[in-house]
């Protein structure tokens, strides 16, 4: 799935009306007519008591479109109005003159028990503030959020919930918290990243007519299930567990041992055939017991713990194999010292692809070697510059 920042969902909705032609009211009325279905499912058909919250923008205008319909199919629709009207411009001030011709008025929320209304509404509609929110929220919308959260009535956020920052979904002093959101054209990063998605409560993506071409042009994509499938290639009816390619999973230690387990077990529904986990001795009962797909290479480790002895057992057993091994080094690994040179000796001396985690890139960023340098932020893959450290020993801690 794509997604965009605000600043890119910008130029798209200029490119689609400049050179596109496509009037700017008219993605309003589209943007209001999806919005409108997802809120006429959340009520059921059945009429009820909406309330529109409607800041100055084209967020705002949005709320007007989806007021105007849903009256007209017979619900009782209250608009309060969060800016003075003279402050509502272009399109966003011909989908007022829409409504109001239609027979529908907006409130100043001055003039209202904004509370009681709430309180009475089967649904709220927030259309207060859009995408382009970047400071702190300030009154009356501070006042309007809290108020909306606190009515505990279902809420329906239009394009983003009040309040929250569109690319990092983190709120901006304050933020609507919605049953569900409807976003146009495109879903914004913020609404798909923590806390965003909590605030964002189900995400519906609507489309408002923007060329597909344009859409495209989005850099961010949120990776699902069929994204990972594609790159899934097919297996033959006939094929054999070894033609599935091998993971040995070299981690566990006492008291880490589900760092392995859960390796394992995420390699085995990546698809590999043939899942091994080189843990000590002393955790190989635990793992085995948790992971029936999987097999283990028990190790005699020094302590309880991997050590530099161990190195040659996954050698000899990687050879074994003709080398048609991925290696996944570090998960629960342990960070006791003899540990943390095995790890490094293992990846220098073995050519096979390898991943690098957790612990194994402790250990090769040479965090607990005499510099006592403190971990960079590394790769999750084993990068060429990573091995030829491993190779080279413990080098001073950089950032990637």
């Amino acid at each position: 799935m794509r997604c965009v920042t605000a600043a890119e969902m910008r130029e798209m909705d200029r490119l689609t009306i400049e050179e596109r032609g496509v009037p700017g009211l008219t993605l309003m009325e589209r943007a209001g007519a999806e919005a409108h279905r997802v809120a006429a499912d959340m009520i059921g058909g059945v009429p009820s008591r909406v309330t529109v919250l409607c800041g100055r923008g084209n967020n705002g205008g949005d709320g007007f479109v989806i007021a105007r319909l849903l009256a007209a199919e017979g619900h009782l629709v209250r608009v309060l109005l969060a800016a003075p009207r003279e402050q509502i411009t272009g399109d966003a001030a011909l989908a007022l003159e829409r409504m109001n011709t239609a027979g529908l008025d907006a409130v100043p929320v001055g003039e209202v028990d904004v509370a009681t209304v709430l309180a009475e509404s089967d649904l709220v509609v927030d259309a207060l503030l859009g995408t382009g929110t970047s400071g702190e929220i300030r009154e009356p919308y501070r006042a309007l959020i809290d108020r909306v959260n606190a009515s505990g009535r279902p809420v329906l956020a239009v394009d983003i919930p009040s309040g929250l920052h569109s690319d990092t979904g983190i709120p901006l002093g304050c933020a609507v918290v919605a049953e569900t959101t409807v976003a146009f054209a495109l879903p914004k990063m913020g609404l798909l990243q923590y806390p965003g998605v909590t605030h964002a409560g189900r995400l519906v993506v609507g489309d408002i007519g923007i060329p597909e071409d344009i859409l495209a042009r989005a850099t961010a994509f949120l990776t699902e299930r069929g994204d990972v499938a594609k790159l899934l290639p097919a297996r033959r009816p006939d094929a054999h567990k070894g033609d599935a390619g091998r993971v040995l999973v070299v981690g566990g230690s006492p008291g880490l041992s589900g760092a392995a387990v859960l390796a394992a077990r995420a390699a085995c529904r990546a698809g590999a055939g043939l899942v091994t986990v080189a843990a000590p001795r002393s955790v190989c009962g635990s793992i085995e017991a948790r992971t029936l797909e999987s097999m283990t290479l028990p190790l005699d480790g020094r302590n309880g713990v991997l050590g530099e002895t161990d190195v040659e057992a996954i050698l000899e057993w990687l050879a074994r194999t003709g080398g048609r091994v991925v290696l996944a080094v570090g998960p629960g690994l342990g960070r006791a010292p003899d540990t943390l040179a095995a790890a490094r000796r293992l990846l220098a001396e073995c050519e096979l692809p390898a991943v690098v985690d957790a612990d194994g890139l402790y250990a090769l960023a040479g965090v607990g070697g005499p510099d006592g340098a403190p971990a960079p932020c590394g790769p999750s893959a084993l990068a060429p510059s990573l091995r030829q450290e491993a190779r080279d020993g413990p080098q001073p801690a950089r950032r990637r």
